[in-house]
């Protein structure tokens, strides 16, 4: 998480609420993704069904 925050210019706790869904931040996810050799999506896919559903307009 230090190392992310670094990268971001931002605190390791704002890393940290992200991670754990507290708050929701798609450039801080696709930094944590990057690192971990994956994807936003595939790392928190339920916050990202939830907004293809808003876009669709399904629930």
């Amino acid at each position: 998480m230090a190392k992310i925050a670094r990268s971001l210019g931002i605190s390791q706790s704002s890393v940290t609420v992200v991670s754990q869904g507290y708050r929701r931040s798609h450039r801080v996810q696709r930094e944590i993704a990057d690192q971990l050799g994956t994807t936003p999506q595939q790392l928190f896919p339920d916050r990202y069904e939830a907004e293809e559903g808003m876009k669709t307009g399904h629930s």
